[in-house]
């Protein structure tokens, strides 16, 4: 784990002396904590472009990177909005990554809803400044992350921290965690997992020099589950001696790139999920499925290099708006009954129930590991035992997915998997015709009616090939014939008809089965 030196605690040190410190002991980047004082030789417009040329060589001969700039903003103030976009024009000039927002303190009393407006549209604002800058229109990628502490203020709770994240609209924007603001671990530990479980993007993590070696154990054994930056160490008195053993803990810790996929999905929030590989997922069958069929699918999740420890497990789920017969692993006669194969000898104990409106299946390790290589087969609509199966969901769906979610270490961090296996769900055979016309047309004024032929749970029929008679007044006015192929619908929207006296009027559609559908009112 790679880490950052900063100076935003302890005896206020300038860019120089953090440097010093940093190149004592062999650490590359910093995070440098500013004043307005600080930046105003680098913003004015005569002689500041100059001033940042000449600070980016004095740092390239130092071998020296600013990471990240840190600064403390009040949410209620345009002149620290404008200072904290001054600073993110440095960052970028400078290369640097991650711009830190600590909030200045506000009483319990002050807080309102126009608090809470204020800091959303602070934050926001800055984002979309932050994207302007990169080129990215206000809602694009940027190169840098802004990372706002919240939870440094006494007044405010994880819930405020919610209420705030949900109405963020900048991809950039995420959260800073400072271990000095938990009164111990468990306490730090605890927020850590909850920003995981609510897939809020973790954008800073620093703790203090002074800190414990078993303190700093278990905040960087839970920090590399659920953030994949560096870790950044707030110098107090400089101890070159503790901070080499802080050092020295952290490389304990690295990452194994082959086990780890750190693609982040784009969300339209600040909401970015680290998916990471922990396994690979197949599905038999594989092949098309008609809606509300009966059947038995196996679905099969190879452990990858890093295992599944005591504790861990793997849960499977569809997605929230199906309405796939629910899981049960109660009773193997009764439709839908899920058995759990694994080929090791690690004990496992089953689970069901809804997390987040999705019905889940959790298969936990009870004892013993998962090693890497074996096997957790889910049978979903498992016959053996007198099953009728699992009835696949009623409506059509190119891409069914069957997601996956792993703990590989047993803390409790639940990844989702990357490539979940998937089917398509197609509509099922013909039942009747239905017909869509407009309600009022004009004389003589030419008008098109929608015809749609649907299976039993109204989706657009598949494998359905007829020819259709059209008719206005009982007469034919139109034949014609419907295939569907591959993905088509039988759907069809019949041009031309005109109506030359004024009335009420039906369309009538009958295929060469017999069926026959009904226009509304025209």
């Amino acid at each position: 784990m790679m880490i950052v030196l900063s100076n935003a605690n302890g005896p206020k040190k300038n860019l120089d002396e953090l440097v010093a410190i940093a190149r004592k002991i062999n650490i590359k980047a910093i995070e440098w904590k500013v004043e307005p004082e600080d930046i105003s030789p680098y913003v004015s417009i005569e002689a500041g472009n100059e001033a940042l040329i000449k600070l980016k060589i004095k740092l390239l001969n130092l071998e020296t990177k600013v990471y990240g700039i840190c600064l403390v903003v009040d949410f209620n103030n345009t002149q620290s909005a404008m200072f904290a976009k001054q600073c993110l024009d440095i960052l970028k000039n400078l290369c640097g990554k991650v711009l830190r927002l600590i909030m200045k303190p506000v009483d319990l009393a002050m807080i309102s809803d126009q608090t809470y407006n204020n800091m959303i549209g602070f934050l926001n604002s800055l984002g979309r400044y932050a994207s302007y800058s990169a080129g990215g229109g206000g809602h694009g990628e940027t190169t840098i992350r802004l990372a706002y502490d919240l939870l440094s203020q006494t007044t405010l709770n994880f819930t405020d921290l919610m209420r705030i994240n949900n109405f963020l609209t900048s991809r950039s924007l995420g959260i800073s965690l400072g271990y000095n603001q938990f009164s111990d671990l468990q306490k730090y530990t605890q927020i850590l997992r909850e920003c995981n479980q609510n897939e809020l993007s973790l954008n800073h993590i620093s703790i203090k020099e002074k800190i414990t070696e078993s303190k700093l154990r278990g905040i960087i054994a839970e920090a590399v589950q659920v953030y994949d930056g560096p870790l950044v160490v707030e110098v107090e008195a400089g101890n070159l001696v503790q901070i080499a053993k802080i050092i020295n803990l952290a490389e304990d810790y690295q990452f194994d790139l082959k086990a780890y996929d750190y693609t982040k999905m784009s969300c339209p929030s600040s909401t970015a999920r680290i998916i990471r590989a922990l396994g690979q997922a197949s599905l038999t069958p594989a092949d098309d499925v008609e809606v509300g069929t009966l059947g038995t699918w196996h679905y099969t999740f190879t452990v990858g290099e890093q295992g599944i420890r005591t504790g861990g497990g793997l849960k499977m789920t569809f997605h929230h708006s199906t309405n796939w017969q629910p899981f049960q692993i109660d009773n193997p006669k009764a439709p839908n009954y899920v058995r759990v194969v694994t080929s090791g000898n690690a004990e496992v104990g089953n689970t069901i129930y809804t997390e987040d409106a999705c019905l889940v299946i959790k298969v936990k390790v009870l004892a013993g590991n998962i090693a890497p290589g074996e096997k957790i087969e889910l049978i979903v609509g498992d016959t053996s035992g007198g099953s009728s199966g699992s009835r696949a969901q009623t409506f059509q769906q190119n891409e069914f997915a069957f997601y996956a979610f792993v703990d590989a270490t047993g803390l409790g961090h639940y990844f989702q998997q990357p490539n979940p296996p998937k089917i398509r769900i197609t509509g099922g055979f013909a039942q009747r015709i239905k017909v869509i016309g407009p309600s009022i047309v004009y004389i003589g004024e030419p008008f098109e009616v929608g015809v749609r032929v649907e299976d039993h749970y109204g989706n657009t029929a598949c494998n359905y090939e007829s020819g259709l008679k059209v008719r206005l007044e009982s007469k034919v006015v139109v034949d014609i014939k419907i295939v569907t192929l591959n993905d088509n619908q039988a759907t069809r929207k019949i041009k031309g008809f005109i109506i030359k006296a004024k009335g009420r009027y039906l369309i009538e559609v009958e295929d060469n089965q017999g069926r026959v559908g009904v226009s509304n009112y025209i």
